[in-house]
């Protein structure tokens, strides 16, 4: 989400909810999403390199 797209007030009023409305994850929670990241999904096959050349990628785009 851009800011630019909704104003700051909108924005912050938006995330301060979202925010205030969160759960905190257990360790147990993380350390589940953590084993699901490295051996279940595409992720495990992206570099940090590749990572950075994608963002870069998406970034370019967004702002040409």
């Amino acid at each position: 989400m851009e800011v630019k797209d909704y104003g700051f007030e909108e924005a912050e009023r938006y995330f301060d909810r979202l925010w205030n409305e969160s759960v905190a994850l257990s360790q147990d929670d993380i350390n589940k999403i953590a084993e699901i990241l490295k051996n279940k999904t595409f992720i495990k096959q992206v570099t940090p390199f590749t990572a950075y050349a994608y963002l870069l990628k998406v970034y370019l785009e967004l702002h040409s």
